[in-house]
Parts: structure tokens; C-alpha cells; sequence
């Protein structure tokens, strides 16, 4: 990966990181994120921002959670992946990933597999990997209004886009 000038997902103009593979590179090519700790069974959202500039039949950027296992052997979890055989424009990623019971820390991982001959050139931005909230959070019938005084929720009080639909 190298970082060049490019106009970015939201149009801005800023230095992003280029996958550009020349046709003699073999095996992974691949970009990845500082390692954090995890909990097995702990479930992550993965996303990330691409543009493919070159394409190359046949040939495909994975996201994955790239993780270790208490021994420090290296694996990884596929969540999704997109197709690199024509050129695009920017393109959402994303996909949701349960850690393994096995693994102890991990991080976000983009790969394209080459052969001897392939020529990539991926622009990404935007790489995201967020622990997803619990549902249950509050037990159901564990606040009642006998349990809420006068005015102890508000408008003022609640941040926006916490309640939405999905919720009520």
C-alpha cells in the first residue's frame, strides 16, 4: 500500500492509502489495523470504504477480522468481500463477525490474494471496527414509572438517534 493525494469518500481531498500491486508481487497484499484486546463471542462490526482504480478479473478485496489466539498463532475470520474486475466507485464493505472462543486480541484486516501477473489498484477509507452494544441492556419491566420521578426524562435529556424505530 502506498499513500497518495485522492479525493476520498466524501469528496474531500486528502492523502489515502492505495493498494497498487505491480504484476510481479505474489501471495497477500494486504493492509491492517493496530490490534486490540477481544472477548470470545463478543460480536464486532466491520466496514470499510473502497474504490477499486485498476481492475483485475476475477480478483477480490476481503474484509476480515484478522485475530491471535493465546499462543500468538495468527488467523481470521471472513466478513465480507468486494469484487475488483471492474473499476468503481466508492463502495461499502461491511459485515458483523463473532469472536471466536479462542481468541485474545485482533484487528481489522483488507487482503486482495495475487498470482504472478495480477495488477491491483484499490483506494480504502473510513475503516471502521466497532464491539456492537448488547441488546438487552435493560432487562424488560426493569423501569417502571413508578420507578421515574416528575420530569426525570426529558427531551434534553435523551441523545439523538438513541431511540428510533427498531426500539419502540
Amino acid at each position: 500500500f502506498s499513500v497518495d493525494a485522492q479525493t476520498d469518500s466524501r469528496g474531500r481531498s486528502r492523502k489515502l492509502p492505495v493498494c497498487d500491486v505491480q504484476t510481479n508481487a505474489t501471495g497477500n497484499v494486504y493492509m491492517r489495523g493496530g490490534t486490540t484486546a477481544l472477548t470470545p463471542g463478543d460480536v464486532y462490526s466491520l466496514r470499510v470504504s473502497a474504490k477499486c482504480l485498476a481492475a483485475q478479473s476475477g480478483k477480490r478485496l476481503y474484509l476480515n477480522l484478522f485475530w491471535y489466539d493465546a499462543s500468538n498463532n495468527q488467523n481470521w475470520t471472513p466478513v465480507s468481500s468486494m469484487d475488483l474486475s471492474s473499476t468503481s466507485d466508492w463502495t461499502i464493505i461491511q459485515g458483523q463477525v463473532t469472536v471466536p472462543s479462542i481468541a485474545v486480541r485482533g484487528s481489522l484486516w483488507l487482503h486482495v490474494p495475487l498470482s504472478s501477473g495480477d495488477a491491483v489498484l484499490v483506494m480504502v477509507d473510513s475503516c471502521e471496527m466497532r464491539r456492537v452494544s448488547d441488546a438487552t441492556l435493560i432487562a424488560d419491566g426493569s423501569i417502571s414509572t413508578n420507578k421515574l420521578t416528575a420530569d426525570a426524562v426529558t427531551a434534553d435529556k435523551i441523545a439523538a438517534n438513541t431511540i428510533t424505530a427498531r426500539e419502540i
